[in-house]
């Protein structure tokens, strides 16, 4: 009678993962297929950048290159919503659409390719008027998120991530 119950249980477990699996939830593809919002952007390289902007403008005597120092990182908050407000459009076919938005609202949009490597570990972006590829490391992918890294040649890594967008 136990081994009739576990087999039963097995058989239960068998058919939930084959359904789960049929359903694409397990299908990197179809997971990536979707429109995506940026949400969030960390980079150290980014970090320290900002950093050294803050150090110039303390040490800085010139009040020419103070006010432009000013102005760049009063610019930054303004730079950081707009690429929120970038939209990533993976389609079945392997094509993509990129729109960004500049600081002014104007919004540009980029054709492209992706396909995902390595098991859907990695996806390879190219776009048109880029035609060199990025390969981006896919550090999670669920249904409602995307986060993904790229060395920031500097020994770290920039991490975008985004939303699914409904």
């Amino acid at each position: 009678m136990k081994k009739k119950m576990r087999f039963s249980l097995f058989i239960i477990a068998c058919s939930a993962a084959f359904l789960y699996s049929c359903s694409g939830s397990m299908n990197p593809s179809k997971l990536f297929v979707k429109k995506w919002q940026m949400a969030d952007f960390k980079s150290k390289a980014f970090d320290d950048q900002i950093a050294m902007m803050k150090q110039a403008l303390d040490t800085t005597k010139d009040s020419m290159t103070r006010v432009y120092i000013q102005d760049r990182l009063q610019a930054v908050p303004k730079m950081m919503d707009a690429m929120k407000k970038t939209v990533l459009t993976c389609n079945v076919d392997g094509t993509c659409d990129i729109a960004s938005p500049d600081m002014t609202g104007k919004v540009s949009s980029t054709k492209g390719k992706w396909s995902l490597i390595d098991n859907g570990k990695k996806v390879v972006m190219s776009q048109d008027q880029h035609p060199t590829p990025d390969t981006l490391d896919i550090e999670e992918l669920t249904s409602d998120t995307l986060k993904v890294s790229v060395s920031d040649m500097k020994g770290g890594k920039t991490i975008i991530t985004y939303k699914s967008v409904q």
